[in-house]
């Protein structure tokens, strides 16, 4: 999450064209390391600081209540209890905030084994999928070991938790330069992944 940002921030002047923008694969290729932009839930791509919102997800995955943020630094957030198909159910609470506008755009996510420790499992929805993972391919249950191979070296380890951060700047072809901040907090237990917490952002 970036800090000192506004709604008004000039990263909109532009309404930033984001389904026509050229990912930062360059940047990407060139490090050891990755971020996470999006969440696939079966086919749907849930792209974190783009054009889907809280509202709009529901039209995908179903009916539930938006809690709206109380506090200035607080969430706006929805939260889902979904079948896995292949496996035990997780719970997806999909979140935004002042950056997030009006429309509560998603920025970022949730995904664990149990519900966030500050959300009841009832104030979650049901639904189904196939399958949930990040558009670099992490999901709940994989190994540290493919954590790394995919995220590359964390800003810090404590107790099992690992947590990645990463800045950059991109200077595409044809358009304005942006800034990308990202992070994905992680929690692993036995070896294995239990906890995925990403956020996105771009600004200009």
């Amino acid at each position: 999450m970036l800090l000192g940002s506004h709604p008004s921030q000039t990263r909109r002047a532009l309404v930033r064209a984001s389904e026509s923008r050229p990912y930062a694969t360059d940047q990407q290729a060139s490090s050891n390391d990755s971020f996470v932009r999006a969440l696939l839930v079966d086919n749907l791509r849930v792209r974190l600081d783009s054009t889907i919102t809280l509202l709009g997800v529901q039209k995908h995955l179903g009916s539930t209540e938006i809690h709206e943020a109380q506090h200035h630094d607080d969430h706006t957030w929805t939260c889902y209890r979904v079948a896995i198909d292949s496996g035990p159910a997780v719970y997806l609470r999909l979140e935004s905030d002042e950056i997030g506008g009006p429309d509560h755009r998603i920025m970022g996510f949730d995904l664990g084994k149990e519900p966030p420790g500050d959300v009841a499992a009832s104030a979650c929805a049901s639904t189904r999928a196939r399958s949930i993972r990040t558009d670099n391919g992490l999901a709940i249950g994989i190994s540290i070991h493919e954590l790394l191979a995919v995220m590359g070296t964390p800003k810090a380890i404590v107790n099992g938790k690992y947590e990645f951060a990463y800045s950059r700047s991109v200077t595409p072809a044809v358009g304005v330069p942006y800034d990308i901040d990202a992070t994905l907090k992680v929690e692993t237990k036995a070896g294995r992944v239990t906890r995925l917490s990403g956020w996105y952002s771009e600004t200009t």
